[in-house]
């Protein structure tokens, strides 16, 4: 009896322990229930408890404890490396070779998840840790192509012998850190969430670089505004999304002559767009309406159709991605007749996504032809933005359309050939396999044509089939060499040569040098385009649709020391209509960069003080400019205000004298509960799936011009004719309405800007407490300091040129991607309150200033 107790004993201790090692999601029976849940991918208990080896190690103490010495293979000669009191290590190598290398090591060090992460989402291969849930996402990231161009650009990348050096240099260095990891320092989140580092690869700095350039070219809004051809007549489509605002300020100042002879597209489609895409004829189209829509009137009231009525197909899906609102950036650079220092000063501030851990990633770079101080993207060799002792460099984007879809023609169900100039072609069909973690593998056949990958097929019967063409398919640049040049840069010549290697995504990279210049370049490689070429829907089966090469690097907008003594961009059009090149942008900005430009002009030195509280600006140039008008037709009806409403009405009065967007003032979420309502009255016809409303320079000049069409009117209340009066007042009682449902919601929170919208910073993982939310923020979409709900300035620098340049910068985050870290978010909560660090420029290590060193290691084979 005793050995049967015994063996029931250590069977059953044995099934512990194998179930204590084993992942839920691979336990017999329960592990079937809950493989596709998020306990499918809880790790193993005992390893990750374990306070030996498990989540507990990635908990830092206070004092960092860095080892003096690391002995690594691959090493030339060692390399020094001090690290701050930030835990920004600047690297001190006797070769390129070792600078990379000990680059690489370094980095990942730091931010190794981070990397994996991104380059994993970039390929579409989620679906490996996180299970089937994923799949829709990877499919759409394979059908994008951004493994194909990554593919692409990791050739280029490789071919040339220089960047073919630096790459294989800073991997190798990634992957002697990988090679060095036990289980009890894996980074904690592939504890988490159960996985191993792999190594790193050519292959996936590409993936990060298109990650980048998929975030900054992503959007298009060809689709969006087909549909709305398809719903309204040409005018309307021409007044609710132009090409052009009236009363824009490009990057170029307006009048500048363009001394180059512009070439031609060669073939190019005479005719109207909108008779490609008639209005729908809702007593024709009435057989393929939803039952419940039958008694519906042939035609409203604003001589369009009514989108609801229409199934879905009769609409393309929506590509414009909401959540990349907010992405782009400002810099400018001033000349030293306007700096209080008597040599220039530049800014640069790239507004992204915000993620912890953050975006970039401090670093100081030296070497015999090298001294070099900035951010570099964690996972790829070299330095973005940042200075050396002669140049300062930023970048914007350029937000240029390089994204076209085209409507394909299939001979029949199979795809296995499409229309192109009046004869049938054969598409190329490729098998893709996406792994799925506790789940068969999903297989996905993408169709490829001349004009790229066909990514949505979601109804054969209807013919909505579309291709991609996008300049990132294949790679025209070099942006390796780019920055390995900018980094040594010593003059603009020599900054001229870097940036004509640099091809996508398209940027405006501004210059400053302490012997004086200052510049700032629109480059990228952007198609020849005939007037009103991808503004929609291209016909796939047109040779006059296809691109039809590239518009010349030198015919880049481009300008070196102005006349007015500063340059500057923030996402605007980058010239005026005189230049001879047609492009557009699903949202060139319009009131950021007025509000920069009037800042620069009306004051005549700067100190780097001053371009720091610029920097920080809250001023809501957009608000400044409607909400009066908003007000006067409110005027007549604020006598029958409820309480409330009074209230609301009050505050709005008073915030419009001064319309800045303070964490602490009310006014600014009164308003944009206001603006928001506005938008859905205003644009109810678009208020659904594939549609998207028109940019606020549109939306503010048919208010301000009490401009009278029938689209004003709502189309959802068929027995009367609302006038824009109507929908301005309706709009302002129904976010009265709104503000109090979030009060009920928030009881002990005020109404004050930073409550009201605020900023979250997310962990990669959408982990929360890994997270910060709510952030005590100010700013706005258009607004200098510009901010969302989720995006804003990534890191903020300002560097003042000069025998030895002095910089300050902040992320909004830390060096260390480990959530157990104090480095984790260090810089968090100063670049909330628009606070600056100086940043420790040591060309030499023994300029190294003694208080600010946190550590000193050496790297040696």
């Amino acid at each position: 009896m005793r050995i049967i107790r015994f063996l029931l004993s250590l069977f059953g201790t044995i099934l512990l322990i194998l179930a204590l090692n084993t992942p839920i999601g691979n336990w017999p029976v329960v592990g079937s229930l809950v493989a596709q849940s998020p306990a499918g991918n809880l790790p193993p208990l005992a390893p990750f408890t374990s306070p030996f080896d498990g989540y507990l190690q990635n908990a830092e103490p206070a004092v960092l404890k860095i080892p003096k010495e690391l002995s690594i293979k691959g090493l030339n000669n060692p390399v020094e490396i001090i690290y701050d009191d930030r835990l920004v290590p600047h690297i001190y190598a006797q070769n390129n070779h070792d600078l990379y290398y000990a680059q690489g090591f370094v980095v990942a060090q730091h931010r190794l998840w981070q990397m994996d992460f991104l380059a994993r989402a970039s390929a579409g291969q989620m679906s490996e840790i996180v299970g089937s849930k994923a799949i829709p996402f990877d499919k759409m990231r394979r059908r994008l192509g951004l493994s194909m161009g990554a593919q692409a650009l990791t050739d280029k990348l490789l071919a040339d012998t220089a960047t073919n050096q630096i790459i294989n240099a800073f991997v190798d260095g990634v992957n002697a850190y990988i090679e060095s990891l036990t289980y009890k320092n894996w980074p904690f989140e592939f504890k988490l969430l159960n996985y191993q580092p792999q190594k790193w690869s050519p292959h996936k700095i590409g993936l990060l670089a298109m990650a980048l350039t998929d975030d900054l070219t992503g959007n298009s809004r060809d689709l969006e505004l087909t549909n709305a051809l398809k719903l309204f007549d040409e005018r309307i489509v021409n007044i609710l999304y132009p090409d052009v605002y009236d009363g824009q300020d490009p990057i170029i100042p307006s009048g500048t002559d363009w001394d180059f002879d512009a070439i031609t597209a060669k073939f190019a489609d005479t005719t109207q767009y909108w008779q490609h895409y008639p209005q729908q004829n809702p007593e024709k189209d009435k057989k393929n309406l939803p039952q419940n829509a039958q008694n519906l009137p042939n035609e409203n009231k604003n001589n369009c159709t009514t989108a609801e009525a229409y199934l879905p197909n009769n609409f393309y899906p929506e590509v414009y991605d909401p959540n990349l609102e907010g992405i782009g950036s400002n810099n400018w650079a001033v000349s030293g007749a306007k700096s209080s220092t008597g040599k220039p000063l530049l800014c640069n501030d790239p507004h992204l996504k915000l993620q912890l851990p953050s975006i970039w990633f401090e670093v100081e770079l030296n070497a015999p032809d090298i001294n070099c101080y900035g951010v570099s993207l964690p996972g790829t060799p070299g330095i973005l933005i940042g200075f050396n002792k002669n140049i300062a460099w930023g970048i914007t984007n350029s937000g240029r359309d390089v994204k076209d879809w085209y409507h394909i023609t299939f001979k029949d169900s199979t795809r296995n050939l499409y229309l192109y100039d009046g004869q049938w072609k054969p598409t190329i069909q490729k098998t893709d396999t996406i792994f799925v973690r506790n789940a068969p593998a999903y297989i996905d056949t993408v169709f490829f044509t001349h004009h790229g990958p066909v990514v949505y097929t979601p109804n054969p019967q209807l013919g909505d089939d579309l291709a991609l063409k996008w300049v990132a398919h294949q790679a025209y640049g070099n942006p390796i060499l780019t920055f390995y040049q900018l980094n040594r840069a010593k003059n603009y010549a020599e900054y001229e040569k870097a940036i004509a290697n640099f091809a996508t995504p398209g940027q405006n990279i501004v210059f400053a040098e302490k012997n004086g210049n200052i510049a700032i370049w629109q480059q990228g490689n952007f198609p020849l385009k005939w007037q009103g070429q991808g503004r929609f829907v291209l016909d796939g089966s047109k040779p006059q649709h296809d691109w039809q090469g590239f518009i010349p690097q030198q015919h880049n907008p481009h300008i070196l020391n102005p006349v007015r003594g500063f340059v500057s961009s923030a996402n605007q059009h980058p010239t005026d209509p005189t230049y001879p090149y047609y492009y557009i942008s699903p949202d060139f900005e319009f009131y950021r960069n007025r509000r920069i430009n009037e800042q620069l002009h009306k004051t005549d030195k700067f100190s780097p003080q001053d371009l720091m509280r610029l920097q920080n600006d809250n001023y809501n140039l957009q608000a400044a400019e409607l909400l009066p008008v908003l007000l006067n037709h409110l005027d007549s009806a604020k006598t029958s205000f409820s309480a409330p409403e009074s209230l609301a009405f009050d505050t709005l009065t008073n915030w419009a004298k001064n319309p800045v967007n303070d964490p602490q003032r009310w006014g600014p979420s009164f308003y944009d509960a206001f603006f928001y309502q506005i938008n859905l009255k205003l644009w109810d016809e678009l208020d659904t799936a594939g549609r998207v409303f028109p940019q606020w320079p549109a939306t503010n000049k048919i208010i301000a011009t009490n401009f009278n069409f029938k689209l004003i009117d709502n189309a959802k209340t068929p027995n009367k004719i609302e006038t824009l009066n109507d929908i301005i007042n309706d709009a302002f009682k129904q976010s009265v309405i709104d503000i109090a449902e979030w009060q009920v919601k928030h009881p002990k929170t005020s109404m004050a800007w930073s409550n009201y919208r605020g900023i979250t910073i997310q962990h990669l993982a959408r982990i929360p407490s890994l997270s910060y939310m709510d952030l005590p923020v100010g700013g706005g979409k258009s607004i200098v300091n510009a901010s969302t709900k989720t995006t804003g300035p990534s890191w903020r620098m300002v560097v003042a040129l000069g025998d030895m340049p002095q910089a300050w910068g902040v992320l909004p985050g830390g060096q260390s991607g480990n959530p157990g870290s104090r480095y984790y978010a260090t810089g968090l909560n100063d670049w909330a309150a628009g606070n600056y660090y100086e940043l420790q420029f040591w060309p030499d290590p023994n300029q190294a200033k003694p208080e600010k060193i946190l550590a000193k290691q050496v790297l040696k084979q």
